[in-house]
Protein backbone atom coordinates (compact mmCIF):
# COMPACT_ATOMS: atom_id res chain seq x y z
CA UNK A 1 0.00 0.00 0.00
CA UNK A 2 2.83 2.31 0.72
CA UNK A 3 4.52 2.04 -2.49
CA UNK A 4 1.05 2.22 -4.29
CA UNK A 5 0.69 5.50 -2.88
CA UNK A 6 4.10 6.74 -3.50
CA UNK A 7 3.06 5.59 -7.28
CA UNK A 8 -0.11 7.69 -7.13
CA UNK A 9 2.19 10.82 -5.83
CA UNK A 10 4.18 9.93 -8.78
CA UNK A 11 1.75 10.36 -11.64
CA UNK A 12 0.24 13.89 -10.20
CA UNK A 13 3.48 15.05 -10.56
CA UNK A 14 4.25 17.90 -12.76
CA UNK A 15 7.83 17.65 -14.91
CA UNK A 16 10.66 18.19 -12.78
CA UNK A 17 8.17 18.03 -9.49
CA UNK A 18 9.44 16.83 -6.18
CA UNK A 19 7.79 14.30 -3.55
CA UNK A 20 8.34 15.44 0.16
CA UNK A 21 8.03 12.08 2.45
CA UNK A 22 8.28 12.81 5.98
CA UNK A 23 8.71 9.67 8.41
CA UNK A 24 8.66 9.76 12.12
CA UNK A 25 11.27 8.07 13.28
CA UNK A 26 10.23 7.30 16.68
CA UNK A 27 12.87 4.10 17.08
CA UNK A 28 15.45 6.68 17.47
CA UNK A 29 13.81 8.18 20.40
CA UNK A 30 14.39 6.13 23.64
CA UNK A 31 11.41 7.94 25.14
CA UNK A 32 8.81 6.73 22.37
CA UNK A 33 10.47 3.05 22.73
CA UNK A 34 9.35 2.85 26.11
CA UNK A 35 5.55 3.40 25.10
CA UNK A 36 5.65 0.71 22.82
CA UNK A 37 3.48 -2.52 24.35
CA UNK A 38 2.96 -5.40 23.22
CA UNK A 39 -0.11 -6.69 20.43
CA UNK A 40 -1.71 -9.12 22.43
CA UNK A 41 -3.10 -6.02 24.46
CA UNK A 42 -5.49 -5.76 21.27
CA UNK A 43 -5.81 -9.46 20.61
CA UNK A 44 -3.25 -9.00 17.63
CA UNK A 45 -1.15 -12.09 16.75
CA UNK A 46 2.50 -10.44 16.10
CA UNK A 47 2.95 -12.75 13.32
CA UNK A 48 0.25 -11.05 11.17
CA UNK A 49 1.64 -7.69 11.39
CA UNK A 50 4.73 -6.29 8.90
CA UNK A 51 8.09 -5.73 10.22
CA UNK A 52 8.53 -1.97 11.70
CA UNK A 53 4.68 -2.20 13.15
CA UNK A 54 4.65 -0.90 16.56
CA UNK A 55 1.80 0.08 18.88
CA UNK A 56 2.24 2.90 20.91
CA UNK A 57 0.91 3.56 24.37
CA UNK A 58 -0.30 7.45 24.14
CA UNK A 59 -1.25 7.98 27.44
CA UNK A 60 -2.23 11.42 28.48
CA UNK A 61 -4.14 11.26 31.54
CA UNK A 62 -5.79 7.75 30.39
CA UNK A 63 -5.02 4.99 27.82
CA UNK A 64 -4.91 5.94 24.10
CA UNK A 65 -2.98 3.48 21.72
CA UNK A 66 -1.41 4.93 18.50
CA UNK A 67 -0.60 2.25 15.84
CA UNK A 68 2.40 3.15 14.14
CA UNK A 69 4.81 1.94 11.55
CA UNK A 70 8.56 2.57 11.41
CA UNK A 71 9.81 3.35 8.20
CA UNK A 72 14.05 3.24 8.06
CA UNK A 73 15.71 4.92 5.58
CA UNK A 74 16.28 1.36 3.41
CA UNK A 75 12.54 0.84 3.19
CA UNK A 76 11.86 4.41 2.33
CA UNK A 77 14.66 4.41 -0.97
CA UNK A 78 13.27 0.60 -1.94
CA UNK A 79 9.38 1.79 -1.59
CA UNK A 80 10.73 5.15 -4.00
CA UNK A 81 12.36 2.71 -6.16
CA UNK A 82 9.28 0.67 -6.66
CA UNK A 83 7.34 3.73 -7.17
CA UNK A 84 9.68 5.02 -9.94
CA UNK A 85 10.87 7.78 -7.75
CA UNK A 86 14.54 8.51 -6.71
CA UNK A 87 16.08 9.99 -3.04
CA UNK A 88 17.85 12.76 -4.15
CA UNK A 89 17.93 14.38 -0.35
CA UNK A 90 17.67 13.48 3.55
CA UNK A 91 17.53 16.12 6.14
CA UNK A 92 16.07 15.27 9.84
CA UNK A 93 13.86 18.13 11.59
CA UNK A 94 15.80 17.29 14.61
CA UNK A 95 16.20 14.88 17.86
CA UNK A 96 12.92 15.82 19.84
CA UNK A 97 10.73 15.21 17.05
CA UNK A 98 12.55 11.92 15.77
CA UNK A 99 11.49 12.80 11.95
CA UNK A 100 13.30 12.56 9.10
CA UNK A 101 12.44 14.11 5.31
CA UNK A 102 13.26 12.63 2.36
CA UNK A 103 12.75 14.47 -1.26
CA UNK A 104 11.93 12.35 -3.77
CA UNK A 105 11.52 13.21 -7.60
CA UNK A 106 10.68 11.20 -10.75
CA UNK A 107 13.32 12.75 -13.03
CA UNK A 108 16.21 13.56 -11.11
Amino acid sequence: MRARILRQARELLAPQGRIVVSTWQFMDNERMRKKIVPWSVVGIDERELEPGDALLNWKRGGMGLRYCHWIGEDELHALAAQAGLKSVEKFSRGWKRGESHFVCGSDC
